[in-house]
């Protein structure tokens, strides 16, 4: 059945790498949706996953609503050659400003980078490693005394994937929640290849309070403006959700990995009705929540906070990086500022109809998304 989906995936003009991506997402919806073979099959030939029956109420009526889980992988790359600014982390640190102006204060625009772990655990010293802390095999080690959390991640990573939360308190070092050794965490770094290791920010006590053991990141998905060629590449954003950890998710927000996910208006910051979650991680046919279900906690009827340092985040990076058409914006929000963490080419497709609806009934994404599926043929 692989091989048969990833033939059928690449025929359908989606490259190899993506065509396993797609063919891999469909068998482990195929496993857990709990529709008939019949509905299964449909879905499969209208470009949708499995789930997606379920999650966008799927039906022969309303199927023409949605960007099938095809169309949006076979348009991608929607970027071309400009992805490279901000596929790779350090890229885009190195490409974005160091902080921009909201009023008449400044905002520093990303968290700090202090190191990159190549191949056998060899260090690239980054721009905002510390000057006074000798770089050595302990290196790392005095850095972590000295800021008592860091976040290390991959550079090219995805999905929340790999992430460490490294820290010190009461003379331990934590890897995420293992206490271990000096030693130990020198021979880790040798096995490590590509990873950032960065600033780690905390997040605002209100989010901290849904969910405390994981660091919950805004995404912001925006679309350039087609509609003028020369005005420069203002955006338009088409969805906003606060993604949220879980005990499943051990450690990130990611809903591939069992988190849970929450609207917000992007103008005005009120968070929307319910959470979402994807149903191999639900113990019924239950893919929606008012509150967590781990703490109970609920934000219905309350705003994200710093909505309007969001908002210049936002705009600042879209007018810098204005060569792309359209990406999703990891966001931060800390008690007193808002950092970004990272921007993806090809956000996933779920959430954003299965919280802001169907994206052909939004008259911004239709015309995008119609444009470029006219040029795929």
């Amino acid at each position: 059945m692989k091989k048969l989906l990833a033939r059928y995936f690449r025929k359908k003009g989606i490259d190899n790498k993506r065509s396993l991506l797609l063919t891999n997402m469909f068998i482990q919806d195929w496993n857990v949706c709990s529709e008939s073979l019949f509905k299964k099959i449909w879905a499969l030939l209208k470009g949708f996953r499995p789930t997606r029956i379920q999650q966008y109420g799927l039906t022969k009526d309303n199927f023409k609503d949605y960007l099938s889980d095809v169309d949006y992988f076979r348009l991608h790359p929607i970027n071309n050659h400009f992805a490279f600014w901000v596929n790779d982390k350090i890229t885009l640190k190195y490409m974005l400003p160091n902080s921009i102006k909201v009023g008449n204060a400044e905002m520093q625009l990303m968290p700090q980078y202090y190191l990159y772990i190549e191949n056998d655990g060899h260090f690239s010293y980054l721009l905002d490693a510390p000057n006074d802390i000798a770089k050595d095999i302990n290196f790392l080690y005095n850095l972590l005394l000295q800021k008592k959390v860091l976040a290390m991640k991959p550079s090219n990573g995805a999905g929340g994937v790999g992430f460490v939360k490294l820290s010190y308190s009461d003379d331990n070092i934590y890897w995420n929640e293992e206490i271990i050794s000096q030693s130990e965490l020198t021979n880790r770094l040798c096995l490590l290849n590509g990873y950032i290791v960065t600033e780690y920010f905390y997040q605002h006590q209100q989010l901290k309070k849904v969910w405390p053991t994981s660091e919950n990141t805004l995404r912001i998905v925006a679309i350039k403006n087609i509609d003028d060629k020369y005005d420069g590449g203002k955006i338009d954003v088409i969805s906003s959700y606060v993604r949220f950890g879980a005990k499943v998710s051990k450690g990130v927000c990611n809903m591939a990995a069992g988190g849970l996910n929450l609207a917000f208006d992007f103008n005005t910051g009120k968070y929307g009705e319910f959470m979402n979650r994807h149903k191999r991680f639900c113990e019924d046919d239950n893919i929606r929540f008012i509150a967590h279900p781990d703490t109970n906690e609920s934000l219905v009827g309350q705003s994200l906070p710093h909505i309007e340092k969001v908002q210049a985040a936002v705009y600042a990076l879209c007018n810098h990086l204005s060569s792309l058409e359209y990406f999703g914006i990891d966001i931060i929000v800390g008690d007193n500022d808002v950092k970004v963490l990272e921007v993806n080419t090809l956000p996933g497709l779920d959430s954003m109809q299965i919280l802001d609806g169907p994206l052909f009934k939004n008259p911004i994404a239709a015309k995008f998304f119609a444009k470029k599926l006219s040029k795929k043929g």
